[in-house]
């Protein structure tokens, strides 16, 4: 049912357009269905809007994991408030730079 998920987190960004998690929400959804570019949109709008949160930055990671950017995804990463969101992130970068002793640390 994702496409009732979007329809539901795009009116709650127009509803209240300055509501960082309606945007966080909207990015992971669009993220989730493939919608790579408006979920970088919405993830960058929900950190835009508030920038000391725990989740869009590592779903923001998450998207340039997806598309080969691993070291433009740390930086997302660690933007989070959540220290388990933060040494994830850190693993998973290690990984994919293939780093495999720093991605176990």
């Amino acid at each position: 049912r994702m496409p009732e998920a979007i329809a539901a987190a795009r009116k709650a960004t127009e509803l209240d357009p300055l509501n960082g998690r309606a945007w966080m929400s909207l990015g992971t959804f669009l993220l989730e269905n493939g919608q790579i570019g408006s979920a970088r949109e919405a993830l960058n709008r929900s950190l835009e809007i508030n920038p000391e949160q725990s989740n869009a930055g590592p779903w923001l990671g998450i998207l340039l994991l997806l598309e080969g950017q691993p070291a433009a995804a740390l930086g997302p990463f660690e933007r989070s408030t959540f220290e388990l969101h933060r040494l994830e992130g850190a693993a998973l970068v290690h990984h994919d730079l293939g780093d495999s002793k720093e991605s176990v640390q």
